[in-house]
């Protein structure tokens, strides 16, 4: 997965909205939809960035995109876990609702509902405070206030879940990459940490405690549990411990 991720998210992903970048100044002529497209493509780098640097900690960052770079240098993760928060905050001022911005076929998200776009931003600033809860500044800084700010402001119900359709239809690129008919992940299963964190069985934290959230991250098994499978044990004695894929 890391492999994969570092190489879908930097090649594929920050590319691409870099280029989205540079050409809307072009291709729009509004200012005002101007800056919300732009904005727009900035929230989506930005969430990505988090992913990696969740990931991996210090990450090319500010000479990442330069092609002139061939081996930009790792910047250090808190600063640039700082930088995306002041970017989210420049994103969320930057994002009107009473201007345009990309029609339906262009987004593939939120189909031009900007108030939903601030709604995700919210739910990303959220989270990057609850990210920094174990940080000496957490408390320093008031920050588990900014996150219950943060949530309250985010997404309330499905409808506002940032998600893209698919297609679907008898050959594989109309499908859903995750998906069963694409069969990419049919082998995947939950590890065991996560498993006995979210049961109660962890003894160093949240011992005796069941997350209520187990059964929409996780996947049971045929006892109806919630087990994980330890990476370099394999599955040949869980039996009907084993769990289930995320297709059930």
């Amino acid at each position: 997965i890391p492999d994969n991720w570092w190489t879908i998210f930097y090649k594929d992903c920050l590319r691409d909205f870099d280029e989205a970048r540079k050409l809307i100044p072009t291709d729009v002529k509004d200012p005002a939809t101007q800056q919300n497209e732009l904005a727009i493509v900035d929230i989506q780098q930005v969430y990505i960035y988090q992913i990696l640097v969740n990931t991996f900690g210090d990450i090319p960052y500010t000479s990442a995109l330069d092609a002139s770079i061939l081996f930009p240098p790792y910047d250090d993760a808190a600063t640039i876990y700082d930088d995306l928060l002041s970017r989210l905050d420049a994103d969320i001022a930057a994002l009107d609702p009473d201007a345009g911005t990309f029609n339906d076929g262009a987004d593939l998200i939120y189909n031009g509902d900007i108030n939903k776009w601030k709604k995700f931003v919210y739910g990303i600033l959220a989270r990057s405070y609850i990210d920094l809860s174990y940080k000496t500044i957490f408390t320093a800084n008031h920050y588990a206030d900014s996150a219950i700010k943060y949530a309250n402001l985010a997404m309330t119900t499905n409808a506002d879940n940032a998600t893209v359709k698919v297609a679907g239809g008898p050959i594989s690129a109309l499908n859903n990459y995750w998906g069963p008919f694409r069969a990419n992940f049919g082998t995947y299963r939950q590890g065991d940490y996560v498993a006995r964190l979210m049961n109660g069985d962890d003894t160093t934290a949240f011992a005796g405690i069941t997350d209520p959230r187990s059964w929409y991250m996780l996947s049971e098994n045929l006892n109806g549990t919630f087990k994980g499978l330890l990476p370099w044990a394999g599955n040949s004695t869980m039996s009907n411990d084993y769990p289930k894929n995320f297709w059930r």
